[in-house]
């Protein structure tokens, strides 16, 4: 991932907890030369070196895991930034985002204990009504059929938080007022992570 220096996080601890406020990530693995991609959640180990997770058995994809490394990226919050938002009489359109890629190599998990323990992890870290597997039911030893559960070790992450630092403090100033003044969801969520994350580098 090109990343400038200004726009580099390599905090071990800000990296975590990017994944863990968006989980939703995409795997990306090469297979004979094309890659593949598959979009699913990952759930990160207490210790930050493992990724866990699942997808459907019918996805040939994790029959490439042990081929090579394997890319999973998350995808922070993110918006286009309008010239109009700089005080400099001529400046060109950009799009800030935030983004951490984990590289590593997976491994499938093949016991079932663990695996419905990932499944109730997984659900748990989303969950907010209160729902729980029925692991009773003479279902769900179908579902945990059509499933290949996998761990990532993660052997390298990087993380970008391209937010303007580049740009002078009014110029930043003025496009987090645009973005928090947004009819846009996704704007205003960007900018309340430039004013968490600012706040958060002048307290290091």
């Amino acid at each position: 991932m090109y990343t400038p220096a200004s726009n580099r996080e390599s905090r071990p601890e800000v990296l975590r907890q990017l994944i863990a406020a968006y989980p939703f990530a995409c795997i990306v693995t090469t297979a004979g030369g094309a890659p593949e991609a598959t979009h699913l959640p990952l759930l990160l180990s207490d210790d930050g070196k493992r990724l866990r997770g699942h997808m459907a058995r019918a996805n040939n994809q994790w029959r490439h895991f042990a081929d090579a490394p394997l890319l999973a990226i998350f995808q922070g919050p993110h918006a286009y930034i309008s010239p109009t938002y700089y005080e400099a009489a001529f400046a060109v359109p950009t799009w800030n985002y935030v983004a951490v890629h984990a590289t590593g190599t997976a491994r499938l998990v093949d016991d079932a204990v663990a695996v419905r323990e990932l499944l109730d992890d997984l659900i748990a870290s989303s969950e907010r009504h209160g729902w729980t597997m029925p692991w009773q039911d003479e279902h769900a030893a179908g579902l945990l059929a059509a499933i290949v559960a996998f761990e990532i070790d993660i052997e390298q992450l990087q993380g970008k938080t391209k937010l303007g630092q580049s740009r002078s403090a009014a110029d930043q100033q003025r496009t987090y007022h645009a973005l928090s003044t947004s009819a846009r969801a996704g704007d205003r969520e960007l900018a309340g992570f430039m004013a968490d994350y600012q706040q958060e580098g002048s307290s290091q």
